[in-house]
């Protein structure tokens, strides 16, 4: 590895030198070299080490940095290995390809991308190719040849951003390449012709893996995030076809998949996320195989598959490479509901180092093309590339480590001052130390935590100059020591690290870490938003940090520096745009023994404000400003040159600059963020102010600030703001100057390594840069940036785990710096005992819990002398008390009590310890009472009585239960209110609609009549007609000169005896239509008997009425639902009630058995009295069972009661109890009686006197009093009288009696207890009974409504429907109707015209009747019409001779009249004047009606096409109308076949089945009919009644036909 850090070119120049082209020249000539396919083998291409850029007019020298090596690679990255030859692997550093030869360990680097860092590198399996996929704008695959490294093809449009994989056709062929985002493009390459055969969008994420199949040509498949795709080439007649099928999980959990093997039988296996094999069958999962009992194939999820002589090979992320038979797996046959195959590996190899396991990315074979060589290449995630004999039939196999890098993002490093040593941490805790110039691996060191800062300790304040601080996430720093010296020559993994010193100042993650120039202080920020500062003194041995306190900051550290010119001043960058300049001390405080806080630190700060908006705002501004300038310029040389081509014209020239058009401006709206963006970076500028470069928004800028302790802000804008060049949008992360300050030096998030030369006169100008893509666009960012010890090396670190080192080359003479000479290792202490616990306090926290012990003790032995205290005094108190009880009882202090305030002190301490607990647990007490309402909900308010039952008092044995019963819910009423609203609605709709039939009737009857009113005016025309004829006719024409006289007469002859006729016939009819019947007129009977036959005669609608339909009368879901409210109320109010009466007994039962007690009690004092053979048992009590007869109880809350109240309670009752036994004034004649011969009386007296002076009760003992009177009386009478004998027999005799009727009246009351109960338990079979068919009917109704109301939102739709085409019908007749009754008119118009034309002619014949010129006037009359021409704007006539043949000759004329040649023209000679001219105006006038007649018919014809289109029309509207109701009409009958396939329960006796066999037996009542049976007694009756009806109706015909015969 000696020699691997350069670059070589074919002849063996370094690949460092001659580099004097401009970026701008560089990246055409890259581009020209790319677009030539073909180069020639002879022509040599120049390699760069370098390609950066820089702007035209930059000074920086080109060869400013010069690569140096690279020690390490992005080992995560997903198939980031390729084996080129046996020998030599490839993976991607960046823009790099490193190559490693691991025969001679050695490495060697070729630039493989000019953009953003390289895809995906995958080598031809046929031809010596290596394809190498770039990242960047429109990003290239070049291909190169090997081992001369010479590019051969370029292929341009696969992507437009990135490229994630390659992969070679198994015949080398072909290519195929998948992009990135934002196109996800899969494209198939034929390389050789460097075009693109098939591309289209492969999926909307990324897309990790893309693979041909080795045994199916044309079968692709794809993987990524969340998918795996199928793709199959497929030829059609229009070219060839990418299809693609996404795989669908099913019941399987969506997963990324990353690994995929296609099989030879079409199938796929994949992985996913949690470590299982799942077997692709057509886009289907077929199975998923796991180990046995359900454990993953493998822990995390797995990376790659091979198939090698029938087994498969999963490699995992866990380290584990198992073998495993396919067959097994393919020709699994699993159950439907079994998805798991559960199955072991046969054989399985475990890649470890150490305790750890290796995290294996992809491996590839060492020589594909043996199948008899076993060794394999691996990527190791965890940091390194192994060598692996994956042989299964050799007991020993080969695991070497080849190459050790970090595993992941590198988050921080630092150099030693002293020589080529750099210290580099990655964020899974390892620590490696690396000679950069021997470009080696010195040392490795794994902590058990996540990291995130290391410092190198300079060899002023440690001498041997290996003492290391690193911080972690856990809020940790670790002083450590390395031995660097000892590990020249051993293993990188010996144990050459001690652990010094750990403490834990944060709680949280530490973000930034920072040393003082002088290396006397040490800084922490966490994400805790605190700072915390250290003390580094060195003693003999090796340094020690002491705690000095910590600063509160308005949010976490994100960065921090110290002011070079003062020793102690520190500038903190926040997360939330805070900016914080605060001076430090230098040792401990005095004031930091109970807390670390550094109160007198006041640091002073300000909140950045975003001023990007305005800055582009400003930007708009003065481009438009500068615009119109421009346009004023010319506006003005255009004024000068009209001014010159014209001289003697005078132009204003105010008013000629103001008529220039001017563009509207168009300003940006003012955004700030809501939540300020964090400071990346804040450094103290040259010129002594603070620069700060900003995050997301604001990024892309650098913002110049005051220093905030030396001047105080009016605002929290920046004084100064310039845009970076070439750096729009992008973060910057670290900040680097020379000593010298003539270079800065940037890295940003994209990885990018900015250099910047400082101009003296504005140092915020950044145009002149150099730019270089180091680290990966997409996970390079820069973590760090740091010379080396001689300030000759720069060093890079990022977050793709790459480390790069380059020479500066730059002429500037640097300051003389030191090298620090190293000495002997110090003594090295014992082992400092490391923190592991998560929970372990940070240093404010023990600070803070010593003080609280030290707090904690003091207070208990001010407790303890306290309670000593209290001690002596209680021992004085109980000798006081033992004192006071020995004196006499005259001379005690009866209330003791040496001050009312303690009393009243302690009673405030009660009732304020009581409001305090009370408050505490108000929100339990709430929770609880929340808890129980909704139990109390649930299970017992939603029922009317808990379940109970009553025991019997005889036969305890027995009892009767309750039914359990909810309460009526009322929104169900509500509802059905509700419903029976749109119930009302919905008659009223159908009583519409109803109205609308009947005007459909009506309209119908109107036409009828109008029609038969167009009749009778028709009659009446014909009548005029007929009297007009007969007017006419009535007068005598046998006086004409013709025959046609005679004729008249004759005809008119025959019409008067025709006319006669029909006048008679009418005249028959009229008199026969009069002898009919009238209805109204009927007997009353009649009506009454038909109205009641049309009640029983059944459904009288579906019998007489022909257009009956089921719509008519329908139920509803209102009427049905109210109809269910009701049965259920009807349920509800039989059980309720039954459990009412069973509760009034259990009432009863209780009052019974307190009764009972008392009346107990009254016997005993009976017995007291009567003899022992007359006692007669004591009745028992009822036995109440209060958890079964009265269960409410244990539902109620008792009220708590403290101790001293119970005992209160407890003595009240007893005192209570002794007076109410012994004072009882009632009975004296017992005392009078008995006093002598009882002598427990005077014991009760003594008792009771010596428990009422103890209480010091004074209570008036009367009767003591009587007895001492009594006593006095009777002491010197012993014998009793025979009045004393009698009474006493009498009241014994008594006593006896009462006895028996308690007992009696016991004995009765619980007969009827008993009795009532009886009868309760025979209702409750009834009410079950009732209950269950209420039930089976409410089941009924329930179904019943469904049905309706599933089916009324659809029945309601048909009906709109057909009311809908109801009333479009309705419209159209009422249409028809018009016209057929304008039609009518017109034609009577046209009858009355015709009448007209006759009168006109009669008139003219009766004029001109004894004329000689009659022919001639008759012809000019006669004259027929022909047309209208239009003449001038004017209409004439034209007439012509044309006539018909009867009108030309008539038979009647007289032969002899005289011949006059016809000429309308001329009025013949002779002729009347008046009756020529009479003529024309005659014929005018029949020419006027015979047009009006034209006219009236060709409106008729109009009309007459109208009414057929109506009536077309009509048809259809009818044709659709019947449609809607037929299927109005069967979706009802479909409803009601639904309604009447509900079963219903009806419960029948075995007296009422008749269906009965002839033996017997009863038949199946499957098919017969319920049917009540007085309906059926009704029918029988109705039968014999309509016979009797029927035989009287026979014998009424017979007689009037007999009638009407004679």
């Amino acid at each position: 590895m000696a020699d691997g850090g350069k670059f070589k070119s074919v002849n063996g120049e370094d690949l460092g030198q001659n580099i004097e082209l401009n970026w701008e020249t560089k990246y055409e000539s890259v581009e020209q070299k790319e677009e030539n396919f073909n180069i020639n083998q002879e022509e040599e291409k120049e390699e760069y080490s370098l390609i950066p850029r820089k702007p035209d007019d930059g000074t920086i020298p080109e060869n400013i940095l010069e690569f140096f090596h690279s020690y390490g690679y992005n080992c995560r990255k997903y198939f980031n290995l390729c084996v080129v030859d046996t020998n030599t692997i490839a993976f991607a550093a960046g823009n790099l390809i490193q190559f490693f030869n691991v025969k001679e360990n050695k490495m060697w680097f070729k630039i493989g991308s000019v953009g953003t860092g390289i895809g995906h590198i995958s080598k031809n399996p046929i031809f010596e190719h290596i394809a190498v996929g770039a990242n960047g704008e429109n990003p290239l695959i070049n291909i190169f040849n090997w081992p001369l490294m010479k590019t051969i093809i370029v292929l341009k449009g696969g992507t437009t951003k990135r490229y994630f994989h390659l992969s070679y056709s198994p015949d080398g062929l072909l290519l195929a390449s998948q992009g990135g985002e934002p196109d996800y493009y899969i494209s198939l390459w034929n390389w050789k012709e460097s075009n693109i055969i098939l591309q289209c969008k492969s999926y909307v994420q990324d897309v990790y893996n893309v693979t041909f199949s080795k045994y199916i040509p044309g079968q692709l498949t794809s993987s990524g995030i969340g998918h795996i795709k199928f793709w199959k080439m497929s030829k059609t007649f229009t070219g060839l076809k990418l299809k693609g099928e996404i795989g669908k999980f099913g019941n399987t959990e969506i997963s990324d998949i990353i690994a995929i093997h296609p099989m030879p039988n079409e199938t796929i296996v994949s992985g996913c996320e949690w470590g299982n094999i799942l077997l692709w069958d057509e886009s289907l999962i077929k199975l998923e195989a796991c180990r046995k009992n359900k454990e993953p194939a493998h822990v995390g999820y797995i990376s790659q598959f091979e198939l090698l002589n029938g087994e498969i090979i999963s490699v995992g992320s866990d380290g584990w490479i198992r073998f495993w038979f396919y067959e097994t797996i393919d020709h699994a046959d699993l159950s439907d509901d079994e998805q798991f195959l559960e199955i072991q590996p046969i054989y399985e190899f475990q890649i470890a180092e150490g305790i750890e396991n290796a995290m294996l990315m992809s491996i590839q074979k060492q020589e594909p093309d043996n199948p008899e060589k076993t060794m394999w290449y691996a990527q190791d995630g965890n940091g390194g590339l192994w060598l692996l004999d994956l042989c299964t039939s050799k007991k020993e196999h080969i695991q070497q480590k080849l190459f050790t890098c970090h595993a992941g993002p590198i988050v921080d490093m630092d150099t030693a001052d002293w020589g080529p040593f750099v210290a580099t941490l990655d964020r899974n805790g390892n620590l490696h130390i690396y000679n950069y110039i021997e470009k080696k691996l010195n040392l490795i060191y794994k902590f058990y935590d996540t990291s995130s800062q290391v410092v190198w300790l300079p060899c002023k304040i440690e001498k041997t100059g290996s003492t290391l601080v690193c911080a972690f996430e856990n809020g940790i720093i670790r002083m450590i020591t390395v031995t660097i010296q000892t590990t020249n020559t051993g293993n990188v993994k010996m144990d050459n690290t001690k652990l010094i010193q750990v403490l834990k100042p944060h709680s949280m993650p530490i973000t930034v870490m920072s040393l003082n120039t002088s290396c006397s202080l040490l800084v922490t920020g966490s994400d805790d938003a605190t700072i915390f500062l250290f003390n580094i003194h060195t003693t003999n041995n090796y340094p020690a940090i002491a705690p000095i306190g910590y600063v509160k900051l308005p949010s976490p550290a994100t960065c921090m520096t110290w002011n070079p010119q003062e020793e102690a001043t520190l500038l903190i960058g926040c997360l939330r745009g805070d900016c914080m300049e605060v001076k430090l001390p230098m040792i401990p405080q005095s004031y930091t023994t109970t807390s670390y806080e550094l109160v007198k630190c006041r640091p002073a700060s300000f909140k950045f404000e975003s001023v990007r908006s305005a800055i582009e705002r400003q930007i708009i501004k003065e481009k438009y400003e500068a615009e119109k300038e421009e346009r004023l310029k010319e506006r003005r040389k255009e004024m000068e040159r009209l001014i010159a081509e014209n001289p003697h014209i005078i132009i204003d020239e105010d008013t000629f600059l103001t008529e220039l058009d001017e563009k509207e401006m168009i300003l940006p709206e003012i955004y700030i963020p809501e939540i300020p963006n964090k400071v990346l970076i804040a450094q103290y500028g040259i010129d002594g102010n603070i620069w700060l470069f900003m995050a997301g928004f604001d990024a892309g800028y650098v913002y110049e600030y005051p220093r905030p302790l030396s001047v105080k802000l009016k605002h929290n804008k920046p004084i100064r703001s310039r845009i970076i060049e070439h750096a729009i949008d992008t973060e910057m992360h670290n900040f680097l100057f020379q000593k010298n300050k003539k270079y800065l030096y940037l890295g940003t998030q994209y990885g990018q390594l900015y250099v910047v030369k400082i101009k003296d006169k504005d140092p915020l100008d950044f145009s002149d840069c150099w730019i270089l893509q180091t680290h990966d666009h997409y996970n390079g960012h820069i973590s760090n940036i740091l010379f080396g010890y001689n300030k000759e090396i720069l060093l890079t670190c990022g977050q793709d785990g790459n480390i790069f080192s380059f020479k500066i080359n730059d002429d500037t003479p640097y300051e003389e710096h030191e090298v620090p000479m190293l000495e002997n290792s110090l003594f090295i202490p014992e082992s400092v005992e490391d923190i592991e616990d998560a929970d372990y306090p940070n240093l404010e926290e023990v600070i803070t819990k010593i003080e609280q012990d030290r707090i904690f003790s003091v207070a208990e032995k001010k407790k303890k002398k306290v309670l000593e205290i209290i001690h002596d005094l209680t021992e004085e108190y109980v000798k006081i008390i033992t004192r006071n009880k020995h004196l006499l009882h005259s001379q005690r202090i009866s209330q003791f009590e040496l001050d009312p305030r303690i009393v009243e002190d302690l009673e405030q301490q009660l009732h304020t310890h009581k409001t305090l607990t009370e408050r505490k647990l108000q929100f339990e007490v709430e929770k609880r009472k929340l808890e129980l309402q909704k139990l109390m909900d649930h299970f017992v308010t939603s029922i009317t009585y808990l379940p109970f039952a009553v025991h019997g008092i005889l036969d305890e044995n027995r009892a009767v239960y309750s039914l359990r019963e909810l309460h009526l819910d009322t929104d169900s009423i509500l509802k059905c209110v509700k419903l029976l609203k749109e119930k009302d609605e919905q008659q009223k709709a159908e009583m519409e609609l109803q109205l609308k039939l009947d005007n459909n009737l009506f309209w119908e009857k109107t036409t009828l009549i109008m029609q038969e009113q167009v009749k009778e005016d028709k009659q009446k025309s014909e009548e005029q007609e007929i009297q007009y004829l007969e007017g006419l006719l009535a007068e005598d024409f046998s006086d004409l000169s013709s025959g046609l006289g005679l004729q008249i007469n004759r005809m008119l002859l025959k019409y008067k005896e025709k006319e006669a006729r029909l006048i008679e016939r009418q005249k028959e009819w009229q008199k026969l239509h009069a002898k009919k019947p009238n209805l109204v007129k009927s007997r009353l009977e009649d009506a009454v008997f038909l109205e009641k036959a049309k009640q029983s005669i059944g459904e009288y609608n579906l019998k007489m009425n022909v257009d009956f339909s089921l719509m008519k009368k329908k139920e509803t879901a209102a009427i049905k639902y109210k109809q269910l409210i009701d049965c259920r109320d009807k349920l509800h109010h039989l059980r309720e009630n039954f459990n009412t009466k069973l509760k009034t007994i259990a009432l009863k039962k209780e009052k019974m058995q307190k009764e009972v007690t008392k009346l107990t009690e009254v016997l005993k004092k009976i017995h007291t009295e009567i003899p022992l053979k007359n006692i007669k048992p004591l009745p028992h009590p009822p036995k109440l069972y209060f958890d079964i007869e009265f269960p409410e109880h244990n539902l109620e809350l008792q009220k708590y009661v403290s101790m001293s109240e119970k005992v209160q309670q407890v003595k009240r009752q007893r005192q209570s109890l002794i007076i109410d036994q012994l004072i009882d004034h009632s009975d004296l004649e017992h005392e009078v009686l008995y006093c002598d011969d009882k002598a427990i009386f005077h014991k009760g007296q003594e008792s009771l006197y010596i428990l009422i002076s103890a209480s010091q009760m004074k209570i008036k003992d009367h009767s003591s009093i009587a007895g001492d009177l009594i006593r006095n009386l009777n002491i010197n009478d012993s014998v009793q009288t025979t009045w004393e004998r009698e009474m006493k027999r009498s009241r014994m005799w008594r006593k006896i009696y009462e006895q028996d009727c308690v007992l009696r009246y016991i004995s009765a009351k619980y007969k009827q207890l008993e009795k009532e109960l009886d009868e309760l338990e025979e209702y409750r079979l009834d009410v079950v009974y009732q209950s269950t068919y209420i039930n089976l009917n409410l089941l009924t109704l329930y179904e019943e409504f469904m049905i309706l109301r599933e089916s009324e939102t659809m029945e309601h739709a048909l009906e709109e429907k057909v009311i809908d085409k109801s009333n479009e019908r309705v419209t159209m007749m009422l249409k028809m109707q018009a016209t057929n009754i304008n039609i009518a008119a017109r034609e009577e118009e046209i009858k009355k015209l015709h009448i007209k034309i006759k009168d006109t002619a009669t008139d003219f014949t009766k004029a001109i009747a004894d004329n000689k010129f009659q022919n001639f006037l008759q012809k000019i009359f006669k004259r027929k019409y022909t047309a209208l021409k239009k003449q001038n704007g004017s209409l004439d006539s034209i007439t012509q001779s044309s006539e018909t043949s009867s009108e030309e000759t008539d038979e009647t004329v007289d032969s002899e009249a005289e011949y006059i040649p016809f000429d309308e023209n001329i009025c013949p000679v002779g002729c009347d004047t008046q009756l020529y001219d009479m003529a024309f105006s005659m014929r005018e006038k029949r020419y006027t009606y015979e047009l009006q007649i034209r006219e009236e018919q060709r409106e008729i014809e109009l009309l007459q096409k109208e009414l057929d289109t109506d009536i077309k029309h009509l048809r259809i509207i009818e044709s659709t109308l019947k449609h809607n109701e037929e299927e109005l009409q069967n979706f009802v009958l479909d409803k009601q076949k639904k309604l009447n396939e509900i079963n219903v329960t009806v419960i029948l006796k075995l007296h009422q089945l008749q269906h009965i066999l002839d033996s017997g037996c009863t038949a199946s009542i499957q098919n017969c009919i319920v049917f009540n049976k007085k309906e059926l007694a009704n029918l029988y009756a109705r039968v014999g009644e309509l016979q009797d009806e029927t035989y009287n109706l026979e014998q009424t015909r017979k007689y009037t036909k007999k009638y009407n015969s004679f």
